[in-house]
C-alpha cells in the first residue's frame, strides 16, 4: 500500500463572523490566561524568547498581521499553506484580533515542511536549542480522503465523476480492517529514536480525526457512497468496488463498532505526546463529566496496548489566522489545533524553566511529558487513564504552578530527574499528612526505539524496551500500590491496577491516603540499554504531588569514611534523589585548587556512596557539591 502524509483537519472552512468562535475559550478551557500578563498567576508568561518548531503540509502566510517577524519559513521549496497558517496561529498568534490570540502569543515559530522532518527535528533540538515542536499530521489510514471513480446506470458503464471515498487498507492484509490504525511503524520508531538521542526535545503531535466515517461525506457512516467506493490506491484510478462485491465486503467505520484503535503513525509512537480534542468548557474544566471528546478525535489503544493519545485539548471552532489576505481570519475543528494548543502552552513552562535556571538548564523531554500527565484534569466517567482521553485535560495552570512549587522548595520533592543504572534501584520516602485527597506519583521516561511492527493484524510484539516499575509502599510497610493499567481487549473498561509492562508511563494513585511516610519505589525487569542495545542507563522523571514538601538535606554531612585497602576508601553522605553530586579533591587547603575526584552522580537514594583512589602521598582534602540535573 502506498502511505501518504496528509493534513489532519475537518475539511469544512469558512470565515467566522461569530463572536463565540475563537481561541479565547480554548485557552480558557486549558487554564492559559492564568498565566498571561495581567492573569491571575501573576507570572506574565507570553512564550518571550521561546522557540518552537512546526512540522506541517507548507509554508506558513508570515506577514500576516498577527504573526510579523516572530514567525519565519525554512522550507523555501514549498508554498504557503492554509493548513500550516492555521498551526502557526494556535501557536503564537499575537492577539492584534483578541479573539484569536495563540496560546503563547509571544513565542518564536520555525516553521518546516513535514516532508523535511526527519532530517530537521535532530537539528532543530541540537543547533537551535529548541525543546518543543508540533505536528499535526500522520499516516493515511482506512477511511480517508476521496477519488475520482466510475459512474453505472443498471450496471452501464457511464462515465467518471469526483469524490468517491477512498479505503486506504492494504487488503492484502485484510479488506476490512487497516493495520496501520495503532499499528508502530518506522515513523514512529524513527520518531522515537530521534527524541531518544535529543534527550531535552518533545515532539506534540495531534491524535488524528479519523475516529468514525472520518473525512466521508456528509450521512454516510459505512464509507459506501452510492455503492462504489476507491478500496485500494493502485495508480492514478484505484480500485473501485461494485455494491454487493463478495470479494470487498464494504469496511466499517474506522474504529469498528466500538470506535477504538483509531491512530496511526506516529501518534503510535512512545516518546512523542499525543493530542487528541475536545470541545470547549465554557469558564473552563469543572469537573470530568464536564470533558466532552470531539466526535473526529482519533483514539487508543495502540496496537501493544499503550495508552494514546497522552492527554486532550479543545480542537473545535477555532478561530486563527487565514492566507485569503493580511487581516483574514478563519475557523476550524480538528486535532491539528488541539495539538499546537499544547505545544504552545508547554513553552510557558520552558520559559519559566528559563527565567530560574537560564536558558542551559534544559528539561528532560520526559518531564514535559510527564508534567503535562501528570497535572492533567480527569476525564471520563472512571477514575485513571483510558484510551479516549488518556491521562486527561491538559491543564497549563497546573502543570506551571507545579514546576514553580517544585523549583522554589530547594529540594525538587516534586519533579526529580534521575539516572538509573542497570542493577539499581529508585527509592525515597514522602510524608503525606492527614486529610490529603490523594498521593499521586507518576514515572515517565524516553525509551529507546522499539522494532517497528510487522505488516499484520493485531500482532503481539510490545514496543517497550525498558520496562522499568513504580511501586508506592504503605506507612506500615504491609500494603504495596501498583500503577493503572488499562485492558486492550476491553478498551471501554475502567482502569484498574496492576504491572505495566507497555507503557513508557506508570502512575499510582491512592485516594485518601492515610497520613505517615510512604516509600518510592522504581525497579526496572530485564537490562536497562541504550539505542544500540548496549547495557546503560535510563533517565526516568518522578512526579509527586499531595506530599509534604520538605527541603534537600545539607550535603556537608558525611555519614561515613572508610578505608578498603592502602589506596581505596569509601565516601557516603546523605543525598536528595533527583540532585547531581560531585566528589571534589585538593591536597592543599590554602590554595584551593579543587579537581574533581568524581564525575557527576545521579542520587537515586537518600545516601549515596562512592569508592575513590588515592593514589598521591601526603594529605588530600575532599568536598561533596551539589548541582540541579
Amino acid at each position: 500500500m502506498k502511505v501518504l502524509y496528509e493534513k489532519q483537519f475537518k475539511h469544512t472552512i469558512y470565515q467566522s463572523k461569530k463572536d463565540t468562535l475563537h481561541d479565547l475559550p480554548q485557552a480558557q478551557t486549558m487554564a492559559v490566561p492564568a498565566l498571561w500578563t495581567n492573569g491571575t498567576t501573576g507570572l506574565n508568561l507570553n512564550g518571550e524568547g521561546s522557540l518552537i518548531g512546526e512540522f506541517d503540509g507548507g509554508n506558513v502566510l508570515t506577514n500576516h498581521q498577527e504573526l510579523g517577524p516572530r514567525v519565519a519559513n525554512f522550507d523555501p521549496a514549498v508554498p504557503i499553506s492554509d493548513h500550516s497558517t492555521y498551526v502557526a496561529g494556535v501557536l503564537a498568534s499575537g492577539g492584534i484580533n483578541t479573539n484569536a490570540v495563540g496560546m503563547s502569543p509571544r513565542a518564536n515559530v520555525r516553521a518546516y515542511s513535514y516532508n523535511v522532518a526527519p532530517v530537521q527535528m535532530p537539528l532543530l533540538a541540537g543547533t537551535n536549542h529548541a525543546q518543543l515542536s508540533n505536528h499535526s499530521y500522520g499516516l493515511v489510514a482506512g477511511w480517508y480522503g476521496y477519488a475520482s471513480g466510475p459512474v453505472y446506470s443498471n450496471g452501464v458503464y457511464i462515465g467518471y465523476a469526483n469524490y468517491f471515498p477512498r479505503w486506504n487498507g492494504n487488503v492484502a492484509v485484510s479488506k476490512t480492517t487497516d493495520y496501520i490504525f495503532g499499528s508502530y511503524t518506522s515513523d514512529a520508531t524513527n520518531t522515537d529514536a530521534i527524541i531518544y538521542n535529543a534527550n531535552a526535545y518533545l515532539p506534540v503531535f495531534s491524535a488524528g480525526n479519523s475516529r468514525g466515517s472520518g473525512a466521508l461525506p456528509n450521512g454516510q457512516t459505512n464509507g459506501a457512497f452510492a455503492g462504489f467506493y476507491c478500496a485500494t490506491y493502485n495508480g492514478p484510478y484505484g480500485q473501485w468496488v461494485l455494491p454487493g462485491d463478495p470479494n470487498f465486503p464494504t469496511p466499517p467505520p474506522n474504529g469498528g463498532t466500538n470506535g477504538y484503535i483509531t491512530l496511526a503513525s506516529p501518534a503510535t509512537a512512545k516518546n512523542n505526546l499525543v493530542v487528541g480534542s475536545i470541545t470547549n468548557i465554557a469558564g473552563g474544566y469543572q469537573s470530568s463529566n464536564s470533558v466532552k471528546l470531539s466526535s473526529f478525535s482519533s483514539v487508543g489503544p495502540t496496537s501493544d496496548g499503550r495508552i494514546k493519545p497522552d492527554v486532550v485539548a479543545p480542537g473545535e471552532n477555532i478561530l486563527f489566522p487565514g492566507t485569503n489576505s493580511l487581516t483574514f481570519y478563519t475557523n476550524q475543528s480538528g486535532t491539528s489545533f488541539s495539538s499546537p494548543a499544547v505545544t504552545s502552552a508547554l513553552s510557558l513552562i520552558v520559559e519559566q524553566n528559563s527565567r530560574q535556571n537560564g536558558t542551559n538548564a534544559q528539561l528532560l523531554a520526559s518531564t514535559l511529558r510527564g508534567l503535562a500527565i501528570h497535572t492533567a484534569d480527569a476525564a471520563g466517567t472512571n477514575a485513571g487513564p483510558n484510551y479516549q482521553f488518556g491521562w486527561g485535560l491538559f491543564d497549563a495552570k497546573n502543570a506551571v504552578t507545579h514546576f514553580i512549587a517544585n523549583t522554589f522548595s530547594n529540594g525538587l520533592p516534586l519533579i526529580k530527574e534521575i539516572r538509573l543504572f542497570n542493577g539499581d534501584y529508585i527509592q525515597f520516602p514522602v510524608t503525606v499528612t492527614n486529610g490529603t485527597p490523594q498521593l499521586k506519583v507518576t514515572i515517565c521516561w524516553t525509551d529507546p526505539a522499539g522494532t517497528s511492527f510487522p505488516a499484520v493484524l493485531n500482532p503481539t510484539n510490545l514496543a517497550l524496551v525498558n520496562d522499568l516499575d513504580l511501586r508506592v509502599i504503605s506507612p506500615n510497610g504491609t500494603t504495596t500500590n501498583y500503577p493503572w493499567v488499562l485492558n486492550p481487549t476491553n478498551p471501554a473498561a475502567a482502569a484498574t491496577r496492576g504491572d505495566n509492562f507497555r507503557d513508557n508511563v506508570e502512575q499510582v494513585v491512592v485516594p485518601a491516603p492515610a497520613a505517615g511516610t510512604y516509600l518510592v519505589q522504581v525497579n526496572h525487569k530485564r537490562t536497562i540499554v541504550n539505542a544500540a542495545g548496549q547495557t546503560s542507563a535510563q533517565s526516568v522523571s518522578v512526579l509527586t504531588s499531595g506530599i509534604q514538601v520538605q527541603s534537600m538535606p545539607p550535603v556537608q554531612i558525611v555519614n561515613s569514611f572508610a578505608f578498603s585497602t592502602n589506596h581505596l576508601f569509601t565516601l557516603k553522605w546523605n543525598t536528595t534523589p533527583g540532585v547531581n553530586y560531585q566528589v571534589l579533591q585538593s591536597g592543599n587547603l590554602s590554595s584551593g585548587g579543587w579537581q574533581p575526584a568524581s564525575g557527576l552522580i545521579s542520587a537515586t537514594k537518600t545516601n549515596t556512596s562512592i569508592v575513590l583512589s588515592q593514589s598521591t602521598t601526603g594529605s588530600q582534602f575532599f568536598r561533596i557539591v551539589a548541582t540541579r540535573p
